[in-house]
């Protein structure tokens, strides 16, 4: 459907508050929020657990970079990071995070195109967790690690960022790394953590004869949720 820039509110309240793993996230119109809430909070809970329970121990500070209405960096900050920023730049999730901030007792919530908010945070992190899957420059938040402070990213751009500026690495020994989903004993923790707790996606299950009609609904932004493939449809065609 056709969106405008403008969001109306005829009733009710302006936000509408999820509550995932014990933390109440509040969501407004424009906020992008991931709809399958009982995969996300699995997601949640493995990230927190492993920037929390890694050989290193529990990092001093976090950011979580295009955080949206805050899912993971509230949940590293329940998990125990002393810590924990979000940087978002869409009007609708700050004011949602804000929110949630507020209520959970957060210190500051950090605009990213705010260059004076930014500005004041310089050289003041351990840890950035970037999950942004677009590209952009990195320099303005490598420069927000301390010395030996290491930016993560998880988002996969179609196209590569910017070359970052070399000497704001070199000389304070900061680190671009960057993750999947983990190796075949992290996928099978997951998997385990999702089979004990009834975790399960929202799927449509095709045939493998309709797979061209299932490609055409994909390009035409039909489908609501993933496509998966009934293998045993591949007997009807043997």
């Amino acid at each position: 459907l056709p969106e405008g820039d403008e969001e109306i509110l005829l009733a009710g309240a302006e936000t509408l508050t999820m509550r995932l793993n014990g933390v109440g996230l509040r969501l407004r119109p424009q906020g992008f929020f991931q709809t399958n809430t009982a995969v996300t909070e699995g997601l949640y809970a493995t990230a927190a657990r492993w920037l929390t329970e890694g050989d290193g121990g529990v990092p001093a500070s976090a950011w979580d970079l295009y955080c949206g209405v805050g899912g993971f960096a509230f949940h590293l900050a329940a998990a125990g990071v002393p810590e924990v920023w979000g940087l978002e730049t869409t009007a609708e999730a700050v004011a949602a995070a804000q929110e949630t901030a507020r209520e959970l007792g957060a210190d500051e919530v950090v605009v990213s195109r705010n260059e004076n908010e930014m500005a004041a945070h310089l050289k003041s992190f351990d840890f950035i967790l970037n999950t942004v899957a677009a590209p952009h420059n990195l320099d303005a938040f490598t420069t927000l690690l301390k010395r030996d402070g290491t930016m993560t990213l998880v988002g996969a751009p179609a196209t590569p960022h910017p070359s970052p500026e070399v000497f704001n690495l070199i000389f304070r020994r900061r680190s671009i790394a960057g993750s999947m989903i983990g190796g075949i004993p992290e996928t099978q923790e997951m998997l385990d953590f999702c089979a004990a707790n009834g975790i399960l996606p929202d799927i449509e299950v095709i045939a493998m004869q309709d797979i061209e009609t299932a490609y055409d609904r994909m390009e035409a932004s039909d489908i609501k949720y993933r496509f998966v493939i009934d293998m045993e449809s591949l007997r009807e065609t043997a």
